[in-house]
């Protein structure tokens, strides 16, 4: 089994202990967008920390990156932002099928860990009924309007990047509806 801290990600050091109280003691989590695991692995991990039972089925369309300049979901403040993003995902440039097996690598040994290779959009369906999602899929209002029109109604959602770098990912949780609070970029939506 890899050790969480050596699997690869674009995002922050996960850290799910917060999110994971507020869950029942079992449960089945959709994660929507795992790239190459490690929030998944984080999850999983956490879980057993806290001795919770949950299932993880975890989305994703194992496309790779192969040109970071196309990633259109985001809003930068100057160009030089966005010259410094790019720079550092082109260590995440990769082929769909070496994202794929880099992933896989990442969470075997995890029983509790499904995975689907699939385009989630308003028609996907997940393979039972969630308890729990974690959403870190595309930003993109439309697309996320049409997952969180299926989806919208899971008890606990947490949506990662909510920040001003996505704004339409906020505007897609204000219009849900729901009550919701943004804890250090994640929102965070409850009963």
């Amino acid at each position: 089994m890899k050790k969480y801290e050596d699997i690869r990600s674009m995002s922050k050091e996960w850290d799910f202990h917060e999110l994971t109280e507020m869950l029942p003691q079992s449960g089945f989590l959709l994660e929507v967008g795992s790239f190459l695991g490690k929030s998944a692995v984080c999850w999983a991990k956490t879980f057993e920390d806290q001795n919770k039972v949950w299932d993880i089925h975890t989305v994703d369309v194992f496309l790779g990156i192969t040109d970071p300049r196309k990633m259109s979901d985001m809003q930068f403040n100057s160009e030089d932002e966005r010259k410094s993003f790019i720079n550092y995902m082109d260590q995440f440039v990769m082929s769909g099928e070496e994202q794929l097996k880099e992933f896989q690598e990442n969470i075997s040994g995890w029983g509790n860990i499904t995975w689907q290779k699939k385009y989630v959009d308003g028609n996907y369906v997940p393979p039972k009924k969630p308890d729990a999602m974690f959403y870190d899929g595309g930003h993109t209002y439309d697309n996320m309007k049409s997952i969180f029109n299926v989806l919208g109604d899971i008890p606990f959602i947490f949506v990662d990047d909510c920040t001003d770098r996505f704004p339409e990912t906020l505007q897609v949780i204000e219009e849900l509806d729901r009550p919701f609070e943004i804890k250090n970029g994640m929102g965070v939506i409850c009963g």
